[in-house]
């Protein structure tokens, strides 16, 4: 007698969801957002007159960079997978959180240096 075997049936697969540490956006979000916070210290701080200054003085270049540098390292992380990915991301946040708050200490510095001075053009000259 010839025995039949039983159909296999297979179970429907559901993707797992992506736990609260998995999440990749919350970082991305931020990294952006402290992207943005520089963006806006270049916008106040710096000086846009191109033919008249060093290339690498220039505010428009360090626009340039920054989008290309953010750009350049959200793709990366897109490439990366797994625990590596996370690293880099939380890399990139610790250097935007430490550079912005590099530039808000500095910046109070000068100003405390150019009231002790008296300094009366302690602001950039705005044109």
């Amino acid at each position: 007698m010839t025995r039949v075997a039983a159909p296999k049936t297979r179970e429907p697969h559901s993707p797992a969801t992506a736990g609260f540490d998995e999440q990749l956006w919350p970082v991305n979000f931020m990294i952006i957002v402290l992207a943005g916070f520089l963006v806006g210290v270049i916008c106040a701080q710096g000086n846009f007159n191109a033919g008249r200054i060093g290339f690498f003085d220039n505010s428009y270049i360090h626009l340039g960079m920054v989008a290309l540098l953010v750009g350049v390292l959200l793709w990366a992380v897109t490439w990366l997978r797994g625990a590596m990915q996370c690293r880099v991301q939380l890399c990139i946040l610790f250097s935007l959180l430490v550079h912005l708050g590099l530039a808000i200490y500095l910046h109070g510095q000068y100003l405390a240096l150019a009231a002790e001075r008296g300094w009366a053009a302690a602001a950039p000259e705005v044109t």
